[in-house]
Order: structure tokens, then C-alpha cells, then sequence
């Protein structure tokens, strides 16, 4: 598998298409987005478990990236997976057109439609009742068999890099438990422990979710895994 991507480490220059940010950061690959997808992709089980649910070419199982900026993370399991998965890649608005380019660019490596990039800023209520709207159409469309009132939501739900911040924590637990199906969804993130936010986060996250953690890399104890399921 092999995928290419875009990245951008300064400010656009004034007078181009994404003049206007005040920041970069869903313009570049943050450290834990490749460790986490090869954690993931070693998984056998869980690539096997997504593979073998494919029905008649149309994908079953729903994958939720948040805050993907790049998209290598999504765009990685949507490949290793042969369309198996319908994988939606959201950042906030700024970000979605770079995420799309990426996107563009790595058409070749997945099935036609498996990828979606959608805006979503965490715990905007338009945000998410727009994806909400159009992935449970999606769904019906597409899946009888499943269950009407979990159609919405995800089976996964993928993140690198997405705690350091802890006056995002609150906006992105609603956003988590907004899109999770209780007992069933399976939530990922993989983060670098810069400093008490990460924890602070994680003891937030199990007032909600069932929360384990430990080294995404046992070769490289740096990185951590925060592997949650909600109650």
C-alpha cells in the first residue's frame, strides 16, 4: 500500500486560495497518525473482522476519522480494508479542501465512494446532524439488515494527535458519544503524552467510555493508544 500526501508547515502567502488561517495544523501528518495506522493494520482481527462483513459490494462497517487533517490515517484503512469500509474524514471547515485534495490524489488506492471528507468542527450541532442526516440515508440505502436507530453512528471512530488541548475535551467527548453506539463502537486514538492534558482527558473520557491505555508502539513506549468503548 502505498498513498501520497500533501503537507504544508507554514502559513499560506496572502492572496492564495487558503489565505485566511490562522493556524497549521490540519495541514501536515502529526506524529502519531503512522504508528496508529500501523497498530491498526497488524490488527488481523480487526481488518479481517471488517473485511468479512462486505455485502454485495456495498460496505457495512462505517469508519469515522476526526480531526483527520491529512487523511493518512482514514485514507490508510479505507486501502488496507478493499472497500469493505465506508470511511469519512472530517477536520474543521478550513481544513476540508486540503483533506480533499489528499483525497484526490490517492483516488487509485481505494474503492470509488469509500472515502468522504466532510466538515466537522466538534460539538457543532449542524456539523453533526449533517453527517448524521447523510450517512444514515447512506445506511438505509444500503444496508437493510441493520439496526434503524444505530444507522448514524459508527463502528469505529479514529483520531491521532487529537488531546493536547483542554478546551477542546469537552466539545470532542460530546462529538465521541454523539457518533458512538454503545457496546458496539470502537474508538481509537493515538496521542504523544506532551503534558497532564492527555491524562486529563483520558479521566474525562471514563466517566463515559470504558477506557485502556497503553504504548501504541511496544518498541517505543513515546506514543500511547487510548482504546474506548462507550457503556
Amino acid at each position: 500500500m502505498e498513498l501520497q500526501v500533501k503537507q504544508r508547515f507554514t502559513l499560506p502567502p496572502a492572496g492564495s486560495h487558503m489565505n485566511g488561517r490562522s493556524d497549521v495544523t490540519g495541514l501536515s501528518v502529526w506524529s502519531t497518525a503512522k504508528p496508529l495506522l500501523r497498530r491498526l493494520l497488524r490488527n488481523t482481527e480487526f481488518i479481517n473482522k471488517i473485511k468479512g462483513t462486505k455485502q454485495n459490494e456495498n460496505p457495512v462497517v462505517r469508519i469515522l476519522e476526526l480531526g483527520a487533517g491529512c487523511g493518512l490515517l482514514g485514507m490508510g484503512l479505507a486501502a488496507a480494508t478493499g472497500g469493505a469500509a465506508k470511511v469519512v474524514l472530517t477536520d474543521h471547515e478550513d481544513s476540508v479542501g486540503w483533506l480533499q485534495q489528499n483525497v484526490d490524489l490517492n483516488h487509485s488506492s481505494f474503492y470509488q465512494g469509500s472515502v468522504t471528507v466532510e466538515p466537522l468542527s466538534w460539538g457543532d450541532p449542524t456539523h453533526m446532524t449533517a453527517i448524521e442526516t447523510a450517512y444514515n440515508h447512506n445506511a438505509n440505502m444500503n444496508s437493510s439488515h441493520e439496526d434503524a436507530n444505530s444507522l448514524q453512528h459508527f463502528d469505529y471512530i479514529v483520531g491521532s494527535d487529537l488531546l493536547y488541548d483542554p478546551t477542546f475535551h469537552a466539545p470532542l467527548l460530546e462529538t465521541l458519544q454523539r457518533f458512538a453506539i454503545p457496546n458496539k463502537t470502537e474508538i481509537y486514538l493515538g496521542y504523544p503524552p506532551r503534558s497532564k492534558s492527555e491524562e486529563q482527558f483520558v479521566c474525562d473520557a471514563a466517566n463515559y467510555f470504558d477506557v485502556e491505555t497503553e504504548p501504541l508502539d511496544h518498541d517505543d513506549g513515546k506514543a500511547m493508544l487510548a482504546f474506548c468503548r462507550p457503556r
